[in-house]
């Protein structure tokens, strides 16, 4: 099981949570077996699965497009909404997307992939047309801290999730610890740290 599942889950059950509501924005690894949402899938949550990258979309709505209880979305998000943006991905790689160029470019070694642009949607708009939600994941490789942190003050102040799991690069990539600056805004808006792993941050309600 993906170790920050077990994570959330655990706390979920501790507050007689079993079966609830699931948000999981950046989705892609659910086209494979490693996804943090799949063991929420598997227990009969309800799950929604949103991701920018067409290829992954593609891939979840074969793989869950007849399952009752998820939903997939295609959306990519930014600091403003209602204007095209670029994305960038190697078709058929669910690995290789990312909204950031220079990172796209890291990943791969090399100048050329397809550059995909499409209408942005900002947290705003997903925390209105969201129900309420008990766990919220949110995995937006490339996206500024500035979209990450606007996400997370959306979704603690509209929506209250029980537990909210962000990923943080690590200070050797982006040369600062997301981490720090994550967890002093959700002790600010009443969250703890429940716990810090390699790449992610889960935040609890305190």
């Amino acid at each position: 099981m993906n170790p920050e599942a077990k994570i959330m889950l655990d706390h979920c059950a501790s507050l007689g949570i079993t079966q609830g509501r699931m948000l999981d924005l950046g989705a892609g690894d659910a086209v494979g077996d490693a996804s943090v949402a799949l063991p929420f899938i598997d227990r009969g949550w309800d799950v929604t699965l949103v991701d920018a990258s067409p290829t992954v979309v593609s891939g979840l709505a074969r793989k869950f497009g007849r399952h009752p209880k998820v939903k997939v979305v295609q959306a990519l998000l930014a600091s403003v909404g209602g204007d095209f943006a670029p994305f960038y991905e190697i078709p058929g790689d669910t690995a290789l997307s990312t909204a950031c160029a220079a990172l796209m470019k890291r990943k791969i070694g090399r100048e050329e992939f397809d550059t995909v642009h499409m209408m942005a949607a900002t947290w705003e708009d997903l925390v209105l047309t969201t129900d309420v939600l008990d766990v919220v994941s949110v995995d937006l490789e490339g996206h500024s801290m500035a979209v990450a942190m606007g996400l997370m003050r959306a979704m603690i102040e509209n929506l209250k999730p029980s537990v909210l799991c962000v990923e943080v690069f690590p200070r050797e990539v982006l040369g600062m610890d997301e981490a720090e600056d994550l967890a002093s805004d959700a002790r600010a808006n009443g969250y703890k740290v429940l716990a810090r792993t390699k790449e992610n941050l889960i935040l609890v309600r305190a």
